[in-house]
């Protein structure tokens, strides 16, 4: 029943310039049943850089793309926190909650400052019950801040500066 908390003033170095594929910083997979699911995982105060997938991914499907399947009355990410990183250089997106069902919900996303995308700064998909509020995006390949199926959000003083940057193949301008 515990969260999963991650925390700290260091830095994650996805150290893209001398791996191969796509790898993200930090890679959250849900499934499972109330108790022991994703519920109330926390990523604060962290540096995250030169990534060649996301930043930060948290996902509700397993590695082929299929959802992961849930149990009856079960509920996956249940008020994920993303607060207080800072991301830049990433060929992916900066943070990426990818819900193929629905079920990230109560969700904060707050003062995040995010630069160097290859692909959106932020990106949700289906928030339902999410605050997205006080985050800073530039220089994003995509959007600064990508809201997809949003139902009761907030979405609130995010400043965006600098989208559709860069040339995806490659990251040049």
């Amino acid at each position: 029943d515990a969260p999963i908390r991650i925390v700290g003033s260091g830095v994650i170095d996805g150290n893209m310039l001398s791996t191969t594929g796509t790898g993200h910083g930090i890679m959250l997979a849900s499934g499972g049943d109330y108790e022991t699911s994703g519920r109330r995982t926390e990523v604060h105060d962290i540096g995250i850089v030169n990534c060649r997938g996301d930043a930060v991914r948290l996902t509700d499907a397993n590695l082929t793309g299929n959802a992961i399947v849930v149990g009856n009355g079960a509920w996956l990410g249940l008020e994920p926190k993303f607060t207080g990183l800072k991301i830049s250089q990433v060929y992916g997106r900066g943070i990426n909650i990818a819900s193929t069902q629905n079920l990230f919900t109560d969700g904060f996303m707050e003062r995040n400052l995010i630069g160097y995308t290859g692909l959106d700064a932020m990106r949700v998909t289906t928030p339902a019950g999410w605050a997205i509020k006080g985050n800073h995006s530039f220089a994003a390949g995509g959007c600064g801040l990508l809201i997809k199926g949003a139902y009761a959000t907030r979405i609130i003083d995010n400043y965006i500066e600098g989208i559709g940057l860069w040339d995806t193949a490659d990251h040049t301008s």
